[in-house]
C-alpha cells in the first residue's frame, strides 16, 4: 500500500474521501476506502498485481474454533497471513474462547512489542 496511490486516488474520487471523513464509524453509504476500492483500483489501473499467500482464517465463535487455533499454532512461521476474527457476539467476559485465544497468542508471541509494554 503506497501513499502515493491514495493521494492519487483521493484526486480522481475526492467525494469518496470526503465521505468516508465525514464520519467515525462507517455505514452501508459511506464504505470504507481502503480495504474495498484502492485495491480494486489498483488492480484495474495496473498499479497492483494478485499474488497468493498462504493464509489461515479463525472465527472465535465456531465450533471449531479450538481446533483452528491449534492449527494455527501449528502454522506459524509457516504461513504468510492469519485472521483471528472475534466473532463471539455477547459473549460473558469469561467466555473460555478469549482464554483459548489469549494463550495462542501467548505462545506465537512470546516477547510483547512495543505497543503492549
Amino acid at each position: 500500500m503506497l501513499k502515493s496511490i491514495l493521494s492519487e486516488l483521493e484526486l480522481v474520487a475526492p467525494e469518496l474521501f470526503k465521505g468516508v471523513r465525514s464520519t467515525v464509524f462507517r455505514t452501508w453509504d459511506t464504505p470504507t476506502i481502503v480495504s474495498d476500492f484502492v485495491m480494486r483500483w489498483a488492480l484495474a489501473t495496473g498499479r497492483a498485481v494478485v499474488k497468493d499467500h498462504s493464509h489461515l482464517y479463525v472465527s472465535t465463535g465456531t465450533r471449531g474454533s479450538f481446533a483452528e487455533l491449534d492449527l494455527l499454532k501449528s502454522m506459524i512461521g509457516k504461513i504468510d497471513f492469519f485472521c483471528i476474527n472475534d466473532t463471539t457476539d455477547d459473549a460473558e467476559f469469561d467466555d473460555p474462547r478469549f482464554e483459548n485465544v489469549r494463550n495462542a497468542m501467548e505462545l506465537m508471541f512470546p516477547l510483547a512489542s512495543t505497543f503492549e509494554t
